[in-house]
């Protein structure tokens, strides 16, 4: 239901989408296997046609070397998300090998920050790369203002809880519970 709803700030959505998830459609007697990131076309809108059913979720083993966050900023803990973000990045021998980072309730569907997962890769994972990053995820999101949350407020907070985000995720790398400027 949550991703079938294809609300622009589901909860589960951003997660899976940096976790590379895909969905398996079945269509009459075939299952056609779908990038989540393909799967939304728009506000309460996706690639299902009527008879399609989302059957499963697959999500690929990430490596000891990546860690992951979630961050939901709303009214109350069970309310839809004024905006989330999600973050994973992977690190090899101290320098960031990739990055993915997505957010929800900041765009008719939820987005992947292409430019600012760029800006992190090949770079040391550090307070530097982080601001960089989440400063570039403005250009990269639509909001809009709506009865949980103004156009302004979702801007000025999305390159926030990104940066938190990707702390957070750097500090769940196995052996690295430390700031990120170490």
């Amino acid at each position: 239901g949550n991703l079938c709803n294809a609300s622009p700030g589901a909860d589960t959505v951003p997660p899976l989408l940096v976790l590379e998830a895909k969905v398996n459609i079945t269509i009459g007697n075939e299952v056609k296997t779908v990038p989540l990131e393909e799967f939304f076309t728009g506000p309460g809108k996706t690639i299902l046609n009527r008879g399609d059913i989302l059957t499963s979720i697959s999500i690929p083993i990430s490596s000891s070397n990546t860690g992951t966050s979630f961050i939901k900023i709303s009214r109350t803990h069970s309310d839809l998300p004024q905006l989330n973000a999600a973050a994973a990045i992977k690190v090899e021998n101290g320098i960031c090998t990739d990055a993915r980072i997505a957010l929800g309730a900041v765009a008719p569907t939820p987005v992947r920050a292409i430019r600012a997962e760029n800006i992190l890769k090949n770079r040391k994972p550090d307070h530097n790369a982080f601001e960089e990053a989440a400063g570039v995820v403005v250009t990269e999101i639509k909001p809009r203002t709506s009865i949980r949350s103004t156009e302004d407020y979702r801007k000025m907070v999305a390159p926030v809880i990104v940066k938190r985000a990707l702390i957070k995720a750097y500090q769940r790398i196995s052996n690295s519970g430390d700031n990120p400027d170490a």
